[in-house]
């Protein structure tokens, strides 16, 4: 089944599958492609069985797992940053704690529903839904509105 993504950024990613390997098994291939262009990315993200984010940067956002994820592609990554945010363990993807774990999470990641993936993605990450939710902070910011976000988390400051 063919899966599309969104139009993106330059990337860099470790992407595992794709090239008629595949993870059942027991083989995978791996590679670090450096920055792709956004046609490149797109193929390598639908063809890919996961990808992968192996650092442990505290990052407010990752656009890259939002990207794999918009494209039906379970993300592995380190419990650091915004990533336990953006991947639903289990569901979209695994957030692990260490090497044997993330080695577990590759194992399983044919486990993930590529369709779970893109409807989160699109539910939560879309061009529309995140224009939505700024629109409704300024309007609560201005005293337009009381009624609370019900888009994102609680924050003690707006």
């Amino acid at each position: 089944m063919r899966r599309r993504g969104l139009s993106g950024w330059e990337t860099t990613a470790w992407i595992l599958g794709g090239l008629g390997v595949g993870l059942a098994a027991g083989l995978f291939a791996a590679g670090w492609f450096g920055p792709l262009s956004r046609a490149r990315k797109r193929r390598l993200l639908n063809s890919a069985r996961c990808l992968l984010i192996p650092s442990q940067v505290p990052e407010t956002s990752s656009l890259v797992a939002m990207e794999a994820l918009a494209c039906g592609t379970p993300v592995i990554a380190f419990r650091a940053g915004a990533l336990p945010e953006i991947v639903e363990h289990g569901v979209t993807g695994f957030v692990v704690d260490d090497v044997e774990q993330m080695a577990e999470a590759i194992r399983r990641a044919d486990t993930i529903d590529p369709a779970a993936c893109r409807a989160a993605a699109q539910t939560r990450f879309s061009a529309a839904r995140m224009a939505d939710t700024y629109l409704e902070r300024y309007e609560r910011i201005l005293g337009w509105s009381t009624t609370p976000s019900s888009t994102l988390a609680p924050s003690s400051s707006v």
